[in-house]
């Protein structure tokens, strides 16, 4: 199995120095160091900490996603199948489990999200987009796509009650816009359909589009245009863009390149951009871009304080802990304590920003 499917696997299931950005061409540049760590206990300030009920009916294991939306906490639990809801104080409000071919069932979780309007949890499995309400999470309806094109749909966002984005596994197209029951294409596939994050919301409610494997751009998507907004450049590290696959195989063969090759995850908050990729040698990689100084941070993931960024809304990121992974000093350990978390706990939801 290939690192970065494993480093892909391993967030489903799961000391850093400030540096002034050198300009190339408008990129990032980030100055990749392989002894850094990224020190969670000592870049972060602990905004609130809620330990998500743990139940009968609600034991998590690790998720998939995990959206902050106005009062509620939703979590994909990936190895479950299930969607648990909780408040803003991590009580344990509902289960959405309906797996099966029913009319109101969906036949597996491709992906989530909260609906424009943030009255419904919206569910994309491999024909169609699932709608639950927000807040007792029973079906209201169901948005069919074109079959020929459902199966590949690995993501997606929704803008309005008639628009929604859509990103593609397809050999030729890589992203499509679906408006008033028309699908068009947005963009032609040039990196290799690797699976991970495509979209996220800023603070100021724009919707973003993270590259494909092979590239290492975040763009802004505005009805059927998209506008550059970052650009990071790893100087010699950099993927070459002559080695990009263009299927499994070569995907597999070039797999082992010393290169950076791909955004993983981002969010964003009114001051700062985080997000995570994987370094040369395989491991999880943190990066954190200060867009009012123009500094970064950056390091690998700490193996003793893994926290997992998972959203961001308005100023503030949301990560989440998982209480057995972690060493028994430092300040996210002190949370885990405060919470009353143990190996049988369920994760913690953490709400912070970034020092400056």
């Amino acid at each position: 199995m290939s690192k970065l499917y494993i480093l892909a696997f391993i967030f489903l299931f799961i000391s850093c120095d400030s540096k002034r950005i050198v300009s190339k061409d408008d990129a990032i540049f980030i100055d990749y160091d392989e002894e850094q760590v990224f020190d969670w206990n000592n870049t972060i300030q602990i905004k609130s900490a809620v330990s998500l009920e743990a139940t009968d009916d609600c034991v998590l294991s690790y998720a998939r996603k995990c959206l902050v939306s106005g009062k509620c906490i939703v979590y994909h639990d990936e190895k479950q199948k299930a969607i648990f809801v909780f408040d803003e104080k991590g009580a344990f409000l509902y289960m959405i489990d309906a797996v099966g071919g029913g009319p109101d069932e969906y036949t597996e979780i491709k992906d989530i999200a909260i609906s424009c309007d943030k009255e419904f949890i919206l569910v994309l499995d491999n024909k169609s987009v699932v709608y639950f309400d927000l807040k007792n999470g029973q079906f209201q309806n169901r948005i069919s796509l074109p079959q020929d094109k459902a199966s590949n749909f690995y993501r997606f966002a929704n803008v309005d009650k008639q628009t929604f984005y859509f990103w593609s596994t397809e050999k030729e197209n890589s992203l499509y816009l679906y408006e008033n029951g028309v699908m068009k294409v947005m963009e032609k596939r040039v990196g290799f359909p690797f699976v991970c994050q495509k979209f996220y919301y800023d603070s100021e409610n724009s919707l973003n589009y993270i590259s494909d494997y092979g590239a290492f751009e975040i763009q802004v998507l505005e009805q059927d245009c998209l506008k550059n907004k970052y650009s990071f450049d790893f100087g010699s590290l950099n993927f070459p863009k002559s080695l990009i696959p263009k299927n499994v195989t070569e995907f597999e063969q070039v797999d082992d390149d010393v290169s950076f090759k791909c955004i993983m995850f981002a969010f964003e908050t009114d001051d700062d951009l985080f997000i995570m990729t994987a370094s040369p040698d395989g491991m999880l990689y943190n990066i954190c871009l200060d867009k009012i100084t123009h500094k970064v941070r950056s390091g690998k993931q700490d193996e003793n304080a893994p926290l997992l960024v998972v959203d961001a809304v308005g100023g503030c990121f949301y990560g989440i802990i998982y209480p057995y992974h972690f060493s028994k000093s430092g300040i996210l350990a002190e949370i885990i304590d405060s919470c009353g978390g143990d190996e049988e706990s369920n994760p913690i939801l953490v709400k912070f920003i970034f020092k400056k």
